[in-house]
């Protein structure tokens, strides 16, 4: 603890009810002068005080979105036209950044001629597919028509009552019995020729009739002959055809037609097979023409992307710092050229902001998200923020230390005015309040080896009491036995010039020493005591923490 620290306490003190008291007689001639603290009930609030420093609770990273190579000169890079200055506030939708865009524009221009000319194939294709589809169902319905005639050309014929076989063998059965009908008009015929023809010849041989009656007689007599033969003749042609009808002409027709059917069920398969393989081939062709124009509409969009995104425009308001580079400082420049994915700037809201503080080990049990916190900070030091723990890291943070601490996040919720990322400030977490107790300074306590004790104004100077100690925080600690309220312990107990152990033993011969060292090692010892007493409250907080560990 610093010597302001001390100072600022012991006057923290005295306005809280510290007084000087009266010296105490064998410390009157080295002018020695004793501090005084009434002990009174009161809360007492258990605090974890840490150091940080401010942060945006939304910081923005700008980074470049221009993604260009430049294959003639090799550059990934955008030149930067104009940016504007570090630390200017800015506005919702201001212009953050301008990127050089003329080389960008040429590409865009160029790419987009081409997508036209993609998206002109990919018409044709498509109207090719059209066609295609149409021809396909113009010879799919052919195939089927031609089929389906086949089918019923065949069921024509050789439907039993109306097919054209039954009807062929009707028609040539009637010509059979026409034929025989003639074979009996001709029998007839020939019975009254020959009849006539034997009258003739009586009659001739009478006299009655000439030669020429005869002849006559004679010739109708084998004209009435020819025609009975003719008649038996076709009825035996007639016969001879309907015997070929069922023999033979019926299963060539049956065959014929039957092949007919096969051939055109073949012929629609075939159909089919060729329709689906030219409908693949310029599916297939137009397939490549809109994956040509989605690649190229891709490549047209991200050119338009980089043209657009050469504006950089801030996405809320807040406060323009550069990007760091590791070795320190900024590199970010107009005419700087600029990487894509790099950070350009950050853009923090003022607004919102949040102090990112560590925990040590000893005391992170204590600390959860949730808890309450005083911010006080530096640069407005009259002023208390509340604040709210947001986060606390699972994992230590980096450290070549052997001391391990834990980044804690610090939300503070209201809207805030003129605080700055990366100012300094401290965080006082309030782990928990112990309602009216007896507490004392944590100077006023004085610890060796393994007693603890403090003193107390008696009737005749000061008295050494011992007591037992409770909770405590940076300040103030708990006295579970050993004083009573009202009662006033020594703030400065090593001003005293003999402190006496347990077996009466001058342990602190101060009173032989100058006044000067003797200040000097009063404050060493002072300070020695406080951090021994935070180091006790460390110890415990660990002890509970593994005590806890093992429990679970």
């Amino acid at each position: 603890m610093s010597k302001k620290t001390i100072a600022a306490a012991l006057l923290a003190l005295l306005v809280g009810g510290v007084y000087y008291a009266k010296p105490w007689a064998k410390w009157n001639e080295a002018g020695q002068e004793l501090l005084f603290y009434e002990v009174r009930n009161a809360d007492l609030p258990i605090q974890i005080t840490e150091r940080g420093f401010l942060e945006s609770q939304e910081q923005t990273s700008i980074r470049s979105q221009v993604d260009i190579y430049d294959y003639r000169s090799g550059s990934r890079g955008t030149v930067i036209l104009s940016i504007v200055p570090n630390g200017k506030l800015v506005k919702k939708g201001d212009i953050l950044v301008e990127l050089d865009s003329a080389s960008l524009r040429d590409l865009l221009e160029s790419e987009t001629l081409e997508l036209q000319s993609d998206r002109s194939v990919q018409e044709q294709a498509d109207a090719r597919r059209t066609n295609q589809l149409t021809q396909n169902e113009t010879s799919t319905a052919e195939a089927q028509l031609t089929l389906d005639l086949a089918e019923l050309n065949l069921e024509m014929y050789i439907d039993e009552k109306s097919g054209s076989f039954k009807l062929a063998e009707s028609q040539i059965d009637r010509q059979i019995d026409e034929a025989r009908n003639a074979i009996l008009e001709a029998e007839a015929a020939l019975k009254l020729q020959e009849t006539e023809k034997d009258g003739i010849e009586q009659l001739f041989r009478l006299g009655y009739k000439g030669k020429s009656d005869l002849e006559q007689s004679r010739y109708a007599f084998m004209k009435s002959e020819a025609a009975l033969a003719s008649a038996i003749n076709q009825l035996e042609t007639y016969d001879a055809s309907k015997e070929q009808l069922k023999s033979y002409t019926y299963r060539m027709e049956l065959l014929k037609l039957q092949g007919e059917v096969a051939t055109a069920k073949r012929k629609l398969k075939q159909v089919a097979v060729t329709n689906k393989s030219e409908l693949a081939q310029v599916e297939a062709q137009l397939f490549e023409a809109k994956e040509r124009v989605a690649r190229q509409g891709a490549r047209v969009a991200q050119y338009q992307r980089n043209v657009n995104n050469c504006v950089i425009r801030a996405p809320h308001d807040g406060m323009v710092v550069y990007a760091q580079e590791e070795r320190g400082g900024s590199s970010i420049a107009a005419g700087t050229e600029v990487r894509n994915r790099q950070e350009i700037l950050t853009l923090p809201d003022l607004s919102k902001m949040q102090v990112k503080i560590q925990i040590h080990e000893a005391v992170l049990d204590q600390v959860h998200p949730g808890l309450p916190v005083d911010i006080r900070v530096e640069a407005f030091a009259n002023k208390i923020y509340e604040g709210i723990i947001q986060e606390v890291a699972v994992v230590p943070s980096p450290s070549k230390s052997s001391v391990k601490t834990y980044e804690c996040i610090v939300n503070i919720p209201d809207e805030v005015y003129r605080l700055k990322p990366g100012m300094n400030a401290v965080a006082e977490i309030n782990v928990d309040r112990v309602q009216n107790v007896l507490s004392i300074p944590v100077q006023s306590v004085v610890q060796r080896d393994r007693e603890t004790w403090c003193y107390i104004e008696g009737d005749s100077g000061v008295d050494r009491r011992e007591i037992e100690l409770g909770k405590n925080n940076d300040k103030f600690v708990e006295i579970v036995a050993g004083i009573e309220a009202s009662e006033r312990v020594v703030l400065n107990p090593l001003t005293i010039a003999n402190l006496e152990d347990a077996s009466g033993k001058d342990i602190a011969p101060d009173a032989d020493m100058p006044n000067g060292k003797a200040k000097k090692r009063n404050a060493a010892e002072s300070a020695r005591t406080v951090s021994r007493m935070k180091e006790r409250r460390k110890q415990e907080a660990s002890a509970r923490s593994k005590s806890s560990s093992t429990a679970g």
